[in-house]
């Protein structure tokens, strides 16, 4: 089962996303900040198949770490999670989803899965 990196700055939603996530068998690191993100894709390099981050970071925005890891990796998946970003600001790869906050844990499940195995599509506004 491949990787999914998880990157939010509030622990507790970070610490949630990896039980649902765990809990459904996949492997999951976690990263409170945009250099911990970095470290953990460069030690598990091709290994992490998923990132999912929240579209605003303390130390840059999900979409330019999106960036910088699939500078590293331009395989890499993304999900993006947000309250006050919409769908459009952030979806700008062509692998990359959107998932509102707050949201329930089947959906974190089938967004994590379609774009693991490549099955999403994001949807026009």
């Amino acid at each position: 089962m491949p990787f999914i990196l998880v990157v939010d700055e509030e622990p507790m939603i970070l610490e949630l996303i990896a039980i649902v996530l765990r809990n459904a068998g996949f492997s999951v690191l976690t990263a409170n900040t945009t250099s911990e993100a970095l470290a953990l894709k460069r030690q598990y390099s091709d290994e992490i198949k998923l990132l999912i981050t929240d579209a605003s970071l303390p130390q840059t925005d999900g979409p330019t770490l999106a960036e910088r890891l699939m500078a590293l990796d331009p395989s890499l998946s993304v999900l993006f999670l947000s309250a006050t970003t919409i769908e459009s600001d952030v979806t700008r790869q062509k692998r990359s989803g959107f998932l509102a906050k707050p949201f329930n844990p089947e959906e974190l499940l089938a967004k994590a899965k379609a774009l693991i195995t490549g099955s999403y599509v994001l949807t026009a506004r």
